[in-house]
């Protein structure tokens, strides 16, 4: 190891738990022991019972065991230690990471083992080598500890992901916004229409106003499924077009300067990610994508101004129409766009910078949402201040019309 050891308490701690020899037994995750080998009459006895028990059981196991060690490296995981380790070379960190990463295989496996290996033994002499039930024999075991695992990461996966978004919107807009592509190739084939665009110079302005509505991730999958919109944004550029609509009756060509206007886009989707060479990548993206209103305007379209001014009004109303039409052929090739310049985007960041960006905007936000609260107070102590103040005067003139003596 090339790097001092102070420098990585976490991968330490982690490669010393890892390297433990004792392996992880059934009996360490459940309140009950694994049996022994049950005769052939006996049946499975061990699957029988773990497929019986309460899934908020093995929910209740699954978090005892993970909650203390996910606090514990949480705490370990300190800005200094994000910035040691995003200092160091490529190479060091990938050792260390493989020096955690091979004993704790090993050490998982066998606890794997610990659980499957009894069911398995029992099981043997009643299905005489019929794979595809031991395979759903062991599905039954390890099932449930996937879903408790998921059920307690979920939840807090969800938190990180609404709080990622708002760093990325951060990041796009003070680095992105406008969001300017200098080219892209649009080609449709389709009895309706088959063309060729290219669009250059291309500008987004108010793309970082999308707005998260729902997301629903899968810990075990890498994985969200999520909705969002945009209320209103614009697209400026220039265009070329050549092809022809309605089974090539009729021709379209042009080029020009266009503007576009979209109003209520909604976004349905899923995204999957990972880790390639320290950076997050996306490595599937689909989404639905349908809009309320769209207002175009193409300039030099059919080489007549009079024809591209009818025109886009045409596209303008039948737009959101088309798109809904065409709704997956639109989403597969908006996404495929969409995946590509965000791992472009995704590329210039490592996992470190983020984890830390991340961090920093977490304080940021902690530090407005106190103040806000601390302001809402202040104002509501002084709201009943005012309140008590105006119900002693009133009181103490309502006394003074007491005393005074009657005519």
């Amino acid at each position: 190891m090339i790097a001092p050891r102070s420098s990585l308490p976490l991968l330490t701690a982690l490669m010393l738990a890892a390297a433990t020899p004792s392996p992880i037994r059934a009996a360490e995750f459940f309140s009950w022991s694994a049996p022994s080998p049950a005769p052939a009459s006996e049946g499975s006895d061990f699957f029988s019972r773990i497929s019986s028990l309460p899934r908020q059981d093995v929910v209740a196991q699954i978090r005892s065991v993970v909650e203390p060690v996910t606090k514990e490296a949480l705490n370990q995981l300190t800005p200094e230690v994000v910035r040691q380790v995003s200092d160091m070379p490529r190479d060091d960190i990938m050792k260390y990471v493989m020096g955690v990463l091979e004993p704790a295989t090993k050490t998982v496996v066998s606890g794997v083992s610990g659980i499957v290996e009894p069911a398995a033994a029992s099981l043997r002499r009643l299905l005489e080598g019929t794979r595809t039930r031991i395979k759903g024999g062991v599905r039954v075991v390890l099932k449930p500890a996937a879903d408790g695992l998921g059920a307690i990461a979920a939840p807090a996966l969800d938190e990180i992901i609404y709080l990622a978004v708002d760093t990325v919107r951060m990041l796009w807009k003070k680095s992105f916004e406008p969001l300017h592509v200098e080219h892209m190739e649009l080609h449709f084939r389709d009895p309706l229409i088959t063309a060729d665009l290219q669009l250059n110079d291309v500008q987004v302005n108010n793309a970082s106003t999308f707005v998260l509505d729902s997301i629903k991730s899968e810990p075990q999958n890498m994985a969200a499924n999520f909705t969002a919109h945009v209320e209103a944004f614009n697209v400026t550029g220039f265009y070329d077009v050549n092809g022809a609509v309605v089974n090539g009756e009729h021709k379209v060509f042009g080029g020009g300067n266009f503007t576009a206007v979209i109003r209520g886009l909604n976004i349905g989707g899923r995204v999957e990610i990972g880790i390639k060479d320290l950076f997050l990548h996306v490595n599937d993206l689909k989404l639905d994508i349908s809009i309320e209103k769209l207002q175009v305007k193409l300039e030099g379209l059919l080489g007549d101004a009079a024809v591209a001014d009818l025109a886009s009004g045409v596209i303008s109303d039948v737009g959101p129409e088309f798109l809904e039409e065409f709704r997956p052929e639109v989403g597969a090739m908006i996404s495929g766009q969409i995946k590509d310049f965000a791992n472009d985007i995704l590329g210039t960041f490592t996992v470190p910078s983020i984890l830390e960006r991340i961090r920093q905007h977490s304080e940021e936000t902690a530090s407005k949402r106190l103040s806000l609260r601390n302001r809402v107070h202040l104002y509501h102590h002084q709201e009943l201040e005012a309140e008590a103040e105006r119900i002693r005067l009133s009181q103490r003139a309502q006394d003074h019309a007491d005393k005074r003596p009657e005519p």
